[in-house]
């Protein structure tokens, strides 16, 4: 567990340290969706769309297209 300080970049840089300390990571839970959307880009940028979920909250305008195309497996409202 790591603080992303509930920021886009920061949530982006904590995900890619877990991912590549963790190779066999299989979900990123963030505890809010502008972390996991820097989640997202980090998952990406790692080769790992598709093999890493990521799971955010507070169900933000901005997250809905990643829901819609699967780049993010769920929020909570």
């Amino acid at each position: 567990m790591q603080s992303g300080e509930w920021e886009i970049d920061k949530g982006n840089a904590v995900a890619s340290q877990i991912l590549n300390a963790n190779p066999n990571v299989k979900v990123l839970l963030c505890d809010n969706d502008n972390m996991a959307i820097g989640a997202v880009s980090a998952v990406r940028a790692a080769g790992k769309a598709g093999k890493v979920q990521v799971v955010g909250f507070d169900n933000i305008s901005a997250i809905k297209p990643m829901l819609n195309d699967g780049r993010v497996l769920a929020t909570a409202d």
